[in-house]
């Protein structure tokens, strides 16, 4: 299994979309931040272990906060602004012809991608885009399941050793 289970998913949409960049970030809600978990970017300065403080992630809180997809298209008289809005691009990031931000979940993360090739997604490509989020959405489900499984498995035990410590005549400290 790949270690990073989200990894594939950003590569073959980014591959399909023959995207600049597509991040996807997970959400801490308890940190208050974004943690970025698989991307595929022609970026310099998109760093593989990127987190961001939603109050200072620009348009991805905003995605966030409203749960809806922002798709700007023909950002050619927008891109010097780009490094304020997209706090992963600095200056003289340029070129970037379009962009679509996607909620994934109910408030669990944001995919990101942006593209130099054309100017937007078409409604095929968009539709792509949703749908992929929604793949990504059932992996995240599925990972939390695996965690709590594993939490479960480890209160099991030791309520077994506790148990058995209890009614054998084990000791509390082993």
């Amino acid at each position: 299994m790949h270690p990073n289970p989200f990894q594939p998913i950003v590569d073959l949409l980014s591959n399909i979309l023959e995207a600049h960049t597509t991040a996807f970030f997970l959400v801490d809600a308890k940190k208050r931040q974004f943690q970025l978990v698989a991307a595929q970017s022609l970026s310099r300065h998109l760093s593989e272990s990127s987190t961001l403080p939603m109050e200072q992630s620009g348009i991805l809180s905003q995605v966030h906060k409203a749960g809806q997809t922002i798709r700007l298209d023909k950002m050619h008289e927008i891109t010097m602004a780009l490094s304020s809005t997209l706090p992963f691009y600095r200056e003289g990031e340029s070129h970037i012809k379009g962009l679509l931000i996607q909620p994934v979940g109910a408030g669990d993360g944001i995919l990101y991608i942006d593209t130099k090739y054309s100017w937007g997604f078409n409604t095929k490509q968009q539709k792509l885009i949703r749908e992929f989020a929604e793949l990504l959405h059932q992996l995240v489900k599925q990972q939390d399941s695996m965690r709590r499984e594993r939490s479960f498995d480890r209160i099991w035990e030791l309520w077994q050793q506790l148990d058995y410590a209890k009614f054998k005549g084990g000791s509390f400290q082993d």
